[in-house]
């Protein structure tokens, strides 16, 4: 009888022991994994928009799309390059000096707007692979339309429909006055596959 109440003793030692074993290697199991996702978005939040879109997804033609109708806005972001690193610090145009009443460190001062002129650069980046691209279609047939559909809002805020492109692009001289939607929609599709391989490079031509 008290062999057997002291082989219970051990077992339930044991297996207090196992479940404390199983606790730290789980807690070390997600800590590790919890590292290993910090340092992939660590990792990620390194690349510029381009090469996180060229990473994450094939689909090149709506890829260099959406990167279109960003043009604007991000032309705009980057059009002054001191507010876009007071931004750094209060999301808004002022001055660092102003902001220095919340007791900014120096080290943590120096590391932010390291950062940020890593971001401003990525996004410089992005901003002239995409003009560069546009540059590669100045002088094909249909390069009014990409500025009237991507970067041209009407007054509501509003992308232009495709009837509406048409009747703009009716107005000038080099197209006809009744050209049809399809025939626009034609032109674009060529222009954006285009853009797509000098954005993206080769792998977005196949």
């Amino acid at each position: 009888m008290k062999k057997s109440m002291e082989r219970l003793r051990r077992d339930k030692v044991d297996k207090e022991i196992d479940k404390e074993i199983l606790n730290i290697i789980t807690e070390t199991a997600n800590q590790a994994a919890a590292a290993t996702v910090d340092e992939a978005i660590e990792k990620m939040s390194s690349f510029s928009w381009i090469e996180r879109i060229k990473a994450l997804s094939n689909d090149y033609f709506v890829s260099t799309e959406k990167l279109l109708y960003a043009y604007p806005a991000l032309q705009s972001h980057l059009e002054h390059e001191d507010e876009y690193f007071d931004m750094a610090f209060h999301g808004s145009s002022s001055s660092i000096v102003k902001f220095s009443k919340f007791k900014i460190s120096k080290p943590e001062e120096e590391q932010i707007l390291k950062d940020r002129k890593e971001s401003y650069n990525r996004s410089k980046s992005d901003l002239e692979k995409i003009e560069e691209a546009l540059d590669s279609i100045k002088n094909e047939k249909g390069y009014e339309i990409i500025s009237l559909r991507y970067f041209v809002n009407k007054k509501d805020g509003n992308t232009r429909t495709w009837r509406e492109v048409a009747e703009e692009l009716g107005k000038l001289d080099k197209y006809p006055d009744d050209i049809a939607e399809s025939t626009i929609r034609k032109y674009k599709n060529r222009l954006v596959r285009k853009m797509a391989v000098v954005i993206f490079g080769s792998d977005a031509g196949k």
